[in-house]
Order: C-alpha cells, then sequence, then structure tokens
C-alpha cells in the first residue's frame, strides 16, 4: 500500500490549463466547421430559421457537456477511519506515534478535569448504541457521551487545520495582512455551542480557575498553555484567504473560501472495530481484552467553484488544501498510521522472533 496524495488544487489549475487549451481548439474547429456549414444551407435549401434553431440546439449541447464535465471533476469526497482505544471507564488509551490518539486522550483529559460534571458522563455512560430496553437516563449519558466523542473528533479537526494554516501563511510568510483574514473565539459563537472542547479550551484564562495565575510575568500573548491537572488553553486563531469564513451546518463544519468549500463530517455509529492481529500484544503491550476499540470516521467533501477553473492567479493562497488533506490523513486515518510504522513488518519480524524463542532458536 502507497503513501496517498492529495492534488486536488493542481487539478483544478491543470483543468484550468486544459480548458484554455480546448477553448482554442473549439475555436479552430468552429472556423472549420463554419466554412463547411456555408455550404449546407445551398445544399439542402434550408430557411435562415431552421438553420439558426440547429445552431443554437448544438451550441446548447456543446456547452452542457463542457459544464458537466467540469462540475463533475469539481466535487471530490474524501473518507477516512480512524481508531479510538478505551479502557475501563472509558478511559482513552494512547496509541504512541497515532496523532489522533495522542491528542484526543489529551483533549478528553482536558475537558473533564476541569468539567467534573461532563467527567462523570464520561466515565459511566456506555459507549454505542441505545436499545429499546434501556431506562431513559441510561439513553441520556450515552447519547451525551457519544456526541462528546463526535466533538473530539471534530476538534481534533480544528486543531489540526489551525495548526496547519499557521504553519503555512505565517511561518511560510506567503501572505499579508490584505490578502488573509484571522477568524477568532467572537466570530464563531454557534460553533462554540456546540463543540464543548472548543468552547472551553480557547475561553480567557481569567475565566478559569486552572489559569488564573498563569503567565502573569510573560511579556507576549500566550497561545496555549496547559494546567496541573491536564487543563488545556489554546487561543482559537484561524487564517484563512481573504473572503473565507468558517460555519456549521447541521453537524456538518463548513470552510467556505472564494475558490472552494470544504465540508468535514465528525462520525461515530457507536460501532466496535477490529485492531491488527497481535497488535495489542507487540505494539501495546496489553493484552486484548483490556481494551475496546471503537470506530471513528471522518468524510471530507472538497467543492470547487465552477468559475475557479477559469483563473490562473493567486492560487497559492488555497495551496494549502493538498498539503492540510494529506496532513489529516496521516494523522487520522489508522490504515496511514500502520503503513508509517511499517506494521506488517513489524509484525512479521515479531512472529519470527516469539517462534524462535518458542522453539529454543532465539538468541538475543
Amino acid at each position: 500500500m502507497q503513501k496517498e496524495k492529495h492534488d486536488y488544487i493542481k487539478g483544478v489549475e491543470q483543468l484550468h490549463r486544459s480548458t484554455l487549451e480546448f477553448a482554442a481548439i473549439a475555436v479552430l474547429l468552429a472556423l472549420g466547421v463554419n466554412l463547411l456549414s456555408s455550404a449546407i444551407p445551398q445544399a439542402f435549401s434550408l430557411t435562415i430559421n431552421t438553420i439558426l434553431g440547429i445552431g443554437i440546439l448544438l451550441v446548447l449541447v456543446g456547452v452542457c457537456y463542457v459544464m458537466l464535465r467540469v462540475v463533475s471533476s469539481l466535487s471530490k469526497t474524501i473518507k477516512m477511519e480512524g481508531v479510538l482505544l478505551l479502557s475501563s471507564n472509558n478511559e482513552v488509551r494512547e496509541i504512541e506515534r497515532y496523532r489522533f490518539s495522542e491528542e484526543t486522550r489529551s483533549h478528553i483529559k482536558g475537558l473533564t478535569s476541569e468539567n467534573k460534571a461532563l467527567a462523570k458522563t464520561w466515565q459511566t455512560a456506555s459507549l454505542g448504541f441505545c436499545d429499546d430496553e434501556i431506562d431513559e437516563t441510561t439513553r441520556r449519558l450515552t447519547n451525551n457521551a457519544n456526541k462528546l466523542v463526535r466533538e473530539a473528533i471534530e476538534y481534533f479537526v480544528l486543531s489540526e487545520l489551525t495548526l496547519h494554516l499557521s504553519e503555512y501563511f505565517v511561518s511560510g510568510v506567503r501572505a499579508n495582512n490584505d490578502a488573509v483574514v484571522t477568524v477568532e473565539r467572537r466570530d464563531i459563537p454557534q460553533l462554540l455551542l456546540d463543540n464543548r472542547f472548543l468552547e472551553l479550551f480557547s475561553k480567557d484564562m481569567s475565566e478559569r480557575e486552572a489559569f488564573q495565575y498563569h503567565g502573569e510575568d510573560s511579556p507576549g500573548k500566550i497561545v496555549f498553555a496547559k494546567g496541573s491537572e491536564g487543563e488545556i488553553y489554546d487561543n482559537f486563531e484561524l487564517v484563512l484567504p481573504k473572503g473565507s469564513s468558517l460555519s456549521r451546518h447541521g453537524t456538518t463544519l463548513r470552510i467556505h473560501t472564494p475558490r472552494f468549500t470544504l465540508d468535514i463530517d465528525s462520525i461515530y455509529k457507536g460501532y466496535s472495530t477490529v485492531l491488527p492481529r497481535d497488535f495489542e500484544e507487540f505494539y501495546l503491550g496489553i493484552p486484548s481484552n483490556e481494551v475496546d476499540a471503537q470506530q471513528v470516521n471522518l468524510r471530507v467533501t472538497v467543492s470547487f467553484r465552477w468559475w475557479s477553473v477559469l483563473s490562473s492567479r493567486s492560487w497559492e493562497y488555497f495551496a494549502w488544501l493538498d498539503s492540510f488533506l494529506d496532513r489529516l490523513h496521516e494523522s487520522f486515518h489508522f490504515d496511514a498510521f500502520l503503513l508509517s510504522i511499517e506494521w506488517k513488518t513489524a509484525h512479521t519480524t515479531a512472529i519470527a522472533i516469539r517462534n524462535a524463542k518458542l522453539s529454543g532458536k532465539y538468541v538475543g
């Protein structure tokens, strides 16, 4: 299995070049057809209205065909499947080098350390399906815990996006203040209501007991801090190309830019999943019955504006999309993680060593 790459921006730029080439060829063909068509009315004694009708029909058929080809190539959906590993009391078990696992463990600890009511819900609820036989209290706890999982997935995506765009625009010095817009906490009130991780972690330090005296002597702006019990402060600033916005549509997180719309759906349906054979023993160092692997998913849809293929300028302000999708795939998609640690090779080696030890032939 090869490392997956996302080249949607490059694809649109190529489509732009192809469109120009197609237009040039179309002009040449039109000139040739015009010369041929001038003889047709005389040959078949067609009236001017008939010729006009046939001409309009052919033009409409050609335009519709080209537009359908363009529009169909401008919408892409990517599906990613991750794993959330839980032990007793829904404690998140970290999978080393798997970024989603590492960050989500930290995020849930930070939330539950500061919000005792949510901590109780998280630790006592049974994640997963709610069948008809359970009582209303249990159903409410389960639904609330399931929603927390979806919010945790979404917050992970937002965190990765803010880091990536900061690196791309600020550290990469690719834009000035006239070319970008910064989305801050005050700009997304609805998003804060629907994601308790984002609402708590981005709240001003002065309003939170864990950070009352944190950074009093700091000369600059604090963008990230951790409390003694794992509490998290993360200043929310999302740098986007000018004319962009961040919003929610139902359960979908939407990043709207002048060139494309990026829709992100965080999905958790309560399904368990199966880890690769011997993964718990060889990689985690624990018995398989000590953990419960939950399946979590992302669905990312990229929809380009049809007129974006007509522009060849300023794509450097939007080229972060491809590298962000690469980053998200590598940090969330579990198969990408297994590929990065070369699990198949490591597993084969571990089996060989184990068998050698059992046979008494291992020397190490």
